[in-house]
Order: structure tokens, then C-alpha cells, then sequence
């Protein structure tokens, strides 16, 4: 009986699909195949199966932040507890999702990949192939949930997986059933810090300015750091250049060729340009070095309005700042992000802002009187949602940490 038992469809010959059935229902004289990756696996040839290659790929998230172990061990703590381990980290981009769910992986002995969701719902059966290699190989899953299709894969399949399955999000969502969650806070400079000379070892004093400088300016989570120090050459350049092939898909980009001397204006004028190139380039110090980022945590950008009729340097300024600050020039297109419909406007906003947010770029709105209008008194719907889209641009552009 127990001998029958062991050969059900939901013991473990099966479910994994270590067995397979000549016939169903399986019945006494039925044949029982092995599968050929197991009888591989048992004489000594361990190759993963091909056609799990193509659901999921490996995690590199980078080194995780010192400040995120001690709730990667209070989760890893709960987790033990928990009649089955699922978990759920939460974060803003570039906070380590990835390198805390790697480093959680880590505590348990496992490796970890992230699943292609569109990919396995193409394919549903081959979800106990997964899990078979998943305890094989000895990985946990990784899956990103802030895609619809994620969190229906998640919801209707994973939650009963057997083994380790981890889901990132930007906010938290709710389940049917129980799941332990993480929340990650934002990194701020000295957490970039850390991370770039755990990255880079031993350096000279030279580097450490460099590293300090770019720990500012350059919001990079724990993976890009990894990436940009493996670059090796001038640290500036390779995150410049990094940060720059997100943003490259949203606008424009102005390559700065002018200098100060270059550019004609009055001795005022250019007096206030200066000062702002000069408070955007020692923010490491004044925010870091002298403590400030504690005292003003939010609002720490900068905003200039240039006015004037055309051909009086208003582009050629925002080019020399740029150029000086040796910082990217980004224009935004306004027939990229003004839309008709309803929130789209707000959505383009955002995607512009975040992808802006990691490299610090100089942000130039042309022609910026159709998207800062003032707003208007409120007779109908238009005149709210014309409102909603001025003050959505006001609060990201007070939340933008660069110019």
C-alpha cells in the first residue's frame, strides 16, 4: 500500500516528474519511466534542464547595503517559522530588492533566479520541471510583481511552489494568503559609499573624493555600482554614461558644447548661473562632509527659470551649466509627455523624473509655458485635471534631487 502510495500523482515521483506513467490512470502492471535527466542526474551528469533555461535567469543584484541585513534576518527568522516560505520585498527603485532577496537566499543555502512571468504562462506545465530543478540545483525563485502578469503568475501558481519564492515590488500588494514582507528604505549617500568601496577595495585618497562626488550625484542601487566599478577608467564617465541609457528613451539629449566664455550676458545673470552650477557641485560636500542631508532631507534640487525672448541664450545657458557640471543635458519633448487623456500626462512625468532621478541629469523644459501654466480657477473637469497635471510637475520637480 505504501509502495502504491509513493506512486500517486501527487507524491513526489510525480509531482516532480522524477517518473512518468505509460498509461493513466496508472494501474498495477503500468510501465514506469524515468526521466532522462534523472537517470543523467543519478550517474553523475548534472546539466540543467534546456527547457527551464528559457523561464528564468540568474540574479547578480550587486552587494547588499549593511543597512538592510538586520530585516533580511528578521524576515529570513519568520520565514522558518512559516508553514511555507514566501516572501515579499518592498522598495523604490535602486533600494536593493534584488541583493537583499539574494543575500535572504544566501542565509538558506540557496542560490536564486528570477522567473520570465510571460514565459512560464506560456508554458504552466512545465512548472513542476521548475521546481524539480529548483531543489536540484538548489535555488530559490525571484519574481517581480509590479508586472500584472507577475502577480497573476504569483497568485495562482507560485503560492503553492515547492521551495523558496521571493517577490519584489515597489509597493506592497495584498494576497490571499500569508506572506512575510520587507520593506527596504531609499539609500542615501553614505549607503552608496559603502557600496562603492566594497566594490572598488583598497584605493587612494583620489578615488575616495571621486567616490564621494559620484555617491551624490549618481543614485545608483547596489547592481549598477557593481556594474559601473567593473567598468574600471574615470569613475565620473562610467556612471555617467550608465545612467544615461534609461533617460536616452524618454528625451532628448543635448550634447553641451559652450563654455562661460562663450556665452554674453550681464555680469548679474551670469553671477546667478555660476551659483547654481557651484551649489549643484559641492552638494557632496555641503550635504555629506557638513552634515545638511539630516537637516534638509527633501527639496534638495534646484530650479531656474529662464525667460526671455528667443535667441537670448536661454538654451546656451542650460548648456554651459551642464557642460561645466561635466553632467548630462537632457531636453524634454513635450510631445512625449502632454497627452488628452487622463493621467497619461502625470504618467510621462513620472517615467521622465525616475529615470532622471539615477544619473542627476540637467533637465531642460523648452518652450515650457504649455506644461507650467498657472493654475486657473476651476469651472470644469478640464480646468481640475489641467490643474492636477501643474501641481503633480511642481511636486516632482521639488522631490528631484538634481537641476
Amino acid at each position: 500500500a505504501k509502495s502504491w502510495e509513493r506512486l500517486g500523482p501527487s507524491a513526489p515521483l510525480r509531482r516532480f516528474q522524477l517518473i512518468d506513467c505509460t498509461e493513466r490512470p496508472a494501474a498495477a502492471t503500468t510501465h514506469l519511466v524515468i526521466d532522462e535527466r534523472i537517470a543523467r542526474y543519478l550517474m553523475g551528469e548534472d546539466a540543467i534542464d534546456q527547457r527551464i533555461a528559457a523561464l528564468v535567469a540568474p540574479v547578480d543584484g550587486g552587494p547588499c547595503p549593511k543597512r538592510h541585513h538586520q530585516g533580511i534576518e528578521g524576515l529570513a527568522g519568520r520565514l522558518g517559522q512559516g508553514a511555507r516560505p514566501l516572501a515579499m520585498i518592498v522598495g523604490p527603485k535602486h533600494s536593493g530588492r534584488r541583493a537583499a532577496a539574494a543575500t535572504l537566499a544566501r542565509g538558506f543555502g540557496l542560490a536564486i533566479a528570477e522567473i520570465r512571468p510571460r514565459t512560464l504562462e506560456a508554458a504552466p506545465d512545465l512548472l513542476p520541471v521548475l521546481a524539480r530543478e529548483a531543489a536540484l540545483g538548489g535555488f530559490a525563485l525571484l519574481i517581480d510583481i509590479d508586472q500584472a502578469e507577475g502577480k497573476r503568475l504569483l497568485e495562482e501558481r507560485l503560492a503553492q511552489f515547492d521551495g523558496l519564492v521571493v517577490a519584489i515590488a515597489e509597493v506592497r500588494h495584498e494576497f490571499p494568503f500569508a506572506m512575510s514582507a520587507l520593506r527596504l528604505d531609499p539609500l542615501d549617500a553614505e549607503d552608496r559609499v559603502q557600496l562603492w568601496h566594497d566594490a572598488l577595495g583598497p584605493h587612494t585618497a583620489e578615488v575616495h573624493r571621486a567616490i564621494t562626488a559620484v555617491a551624490q550625484q549618481f543614485k545608483f542601487g547596489p547592481r549598477a555600482i557593481a556594474a559601473a566599478a567593473a567598468d574600471g577608467g574615470d569613475l565620473w564617465q562610467a556612471c555617467r554614461e550608465r545612467a544615461s541609457r534609461e533617460l536616452d528613451e524618454l528625451a532628448d539629449r543635448i550634447v553641451p558644447r559652450y563654455s562661460w566664455d562663450d556665452i554674453v550676458l550681464p555680469p548679474d545673470v551670469i553671477h546667478d548661473l555660476k551659483a547654481a552650477a557651484a551649489q549643484v557641485r559641492h552638494s557632496a560636500l555641503v550635504y555629506g562632509a557638513h552634515g545638511f542631508a539630516k537637516k534638509y532631507p527633501r527639496g534638495r534640487g534646484i530650479s531656474l527659470l529662464l525667460s526671455g525672448p528667443s535667441g537670448t541664450g536661454k538654451t546656451m545657458a542650460a548648456e554651459v551649466i551642464a557642460n561645466d557640471l561635466a553632467l548630462d543635458l537632457y531636453r524634454i519633448d513635450l510631445s512625449r509627455v502632454v497627452s488628452k487623456y487622463i493621467g497619461e500626462t502625470e504618467k510621462n512625468l513620472r517615467a521622465v523624473f525616475d529615470a532622471a532621478e539615477a544619473s542627476g541629469a540637467v533637465l531642460l523644459f523648452d518652450e515650457a509655458d504649455a506644461l507650467f501654466g498657472k493654475r486657473s480657477e476651476v469651472k470644469d473637469s478640464h480646468d481640475r485635471y489641467a490643474n492636477i497635471e501643474v501641481s503633480y510637475l511642481l511636486q516632482r520637480m521639488e522631490c528631484y534631487s538634481g537641476l
